[in-house]
């Protein structure tokens, strides 16, 4: 089975903190989908990345299938967050 890539645009707060990675849906797209938080023990890597001329971070969560791609200053943000804390961030 293969799953397509979702993109929320401005619906989708990200949280960089010293403890890890949060994510939240806008209150109206909100139902049954709580807050999630990803602590940085368990994110297996993260990796920057560039198609054509845009810079991107995919973080993969430790023992998940799925991928977080993420763009502009958070990206930037979790990359220098994430350095030091996780074997795999480069």
């Amino acid at each position: 089975m293969r799953f397509f890539p979702v993109g929320y645009g401005n619906c989708l707060t990200v949280t960089v903190s010293e403890q890890g990675l949060g994510l939240s849906l806008l209150f109206l797209f909100r139902f049954m989908c709580p807050p999630l938080f990803i602590p940085w023990s368990q994110i297996a890597s993260v990796k920057e990345g560039r198609f054509l001329f845009v810079q991107h971070v995919v973080v993969q969560p430790a023992n998940h299938w799925s991928r977080i791609k993420l763009y502009g200053a958070v990206a930037e943000r979790v990359l220098a967050v994430s350095k030091g804390r996780i074997r795999g961030a480069t």
